[in-house]
């Protein structure tokens, strides 16, 4: 029916923030000429939506969004977000790995702090263009809310609107981009990326390397920095860029396979002397000898950018890598939320060069893998 219909529509515009918490909604006349029915009908969607909370008549002044109920701080809970029902869970999602450390870290600092961690799922779909509001609808202005990454940006705004206190970890740093009004009143907890890249090309050339792969996630993101960090350190050393940029494979089939093929490719066109590779689900090292995998010789200087150093660890032979300690971050991110006093600020974190002289040719089995899993799996 058409009130269902007007109730449906205008609880959506609450819900995503179009119609921000303490706003007044248009009137019973404007709101019947712009749906074309009666004022009757709209009178009882707007009542509906008062008895379920979601508006408040103040009398000559007119009707005004409500604002959501929250989390006050008396409930200590940190409401992080995950991407659908049932995603806690081992599985072999490449991100996966990342997300759990940052996770684990909340919890322990949650926990140190007497605050406790709830999953809210984004999407009952994983898909971000299609969010779960109702899910979502408990978070309001005393809220405090993790983020792991900005795939769920098409709630920033409602968030933003909503005042949630918001920390947010983005593993790869962004040039300008369109959620910086956002970051800069959240707990912005960032990976500098562009360092990161800047810093391989230099190790490797004091190796010296003079042609230098750079194959990687996300190249052609216009928001990512990670290829910016490249191009300067290869034009400023005055070497030639050579680039792969792994999301024209991404949901395909053989994803890792048609990866490594197009290094072999590139290789035999180039000669490259050195590769600096994001390791596409893990495909590099859990295929034996890296070399093999991707068809090239052993002369050939690699080295990873990895989120879990497990994988680095693993490969044969071993490989010098870029690793982030992604456990430290939800920590310090978590607990800067746990604080009474609720501050936005940046927090800038750097990935560590690890290779045989820094770990000692350390191999980690996949048996102590499994137990770290299942430690932090325990805790939630």
């Amino acid at each position: 029916m058409k009130r269902d219909q007007i109730f449906n529509e205008l609880k959506q515009r609450i819900a995503t923030g179009e119609y921000a918490a303490g706003e007044k909604l248009p009137t019973e006349f404007e709101l019947s000429a712009q749906y074309a029915v009666a004022r009757g009908t709209v009178r009882q969607s707007l009542k509906r939506l008062e008895e379920e909370g979601y508006l408040e008549r103040i009398k000559s002044k007119g009707t005004f969004i409500r604002r959501p109920p929250g989390k006050s701080n008396a409930d200590k809970v940190i409401s992080f977000l995950i991407p659908y029902p049932g995603y806690i869970r081992p599985n072999n999602e490449p991100v996966f790995i990342t997300f759990s450390q940052a996770f684990y870290g909340a919890i322990r600092a949650a926990s140190e702090a007497g605050w406790r961690v709830e999953t809210v799922p984004f999407s009952r779909t994983n898909n971000n263009s299609d969010i779960d509001w109702k899910a979502l609808e408990h978070i309001g202005e005393d809220s405090r809310v993790m983020i792991f990454n900005h795939w769920y940006y098409p709630a920033f705004d409602a968030l933003l609107k909503r005042r949630a206190k918001v920390g947010i970890i983005r593993y790869f740093s962004h040039v300008k981009s369109p959620w910086d009004h956002c970051f800069e009143n959240w707990i912005d907890a960032v990976v500098d990326t562009k360092k990161v890249a800047s810093d391989a090309v230099h190790f490797l050339y004091t190796l010296g390397c003079r042609k230098i792969l750079n194959a990687n996630w996300y190249y052609n993101d216009a928001y990512n920095e990670k290829p910016l960090g490249y191009r300067e350190a290869a034009d400023c050393l005055g070497l030639e860029r050579l680039e792969l940029d792994y999301d024209i494979f991404y949901g395909k089939p053989h994803y890792g396979r048609n990866v490594a093929n197009a290094i072999r490719n590139i290789w035999e066109k180039t000669h490259f002397d050195a590769l600096f590779a994001d390791n596409p689900e893990h495909y590099f090292t859990e295929k034996g000898n890296i070399y093999q995998t991707l068809g090239i010789p052993e002369n050939v200087k690699i080295l990873l950018n990895n989120d879990e150093p497990q994988y680095y660890l693993r490969t044969s032979p071993q490989v010098s890598a870029f690793s982030i300690d992604m456990d430290r971050i939800g920590y310090l991110t978590a607990k800067r939320l746990t604080e009474d006093r609720y501050t936005p600020c940046r927090l800038v974190f750097e990935r560590t060069l690890c290779n045989r002289e820094s770990t000692g040719g350390a191999y980690i089995p996949p048996q102590e893998t499994k137990e770290k899993e299942e430690k932090w799996m325990a805790m939630i």
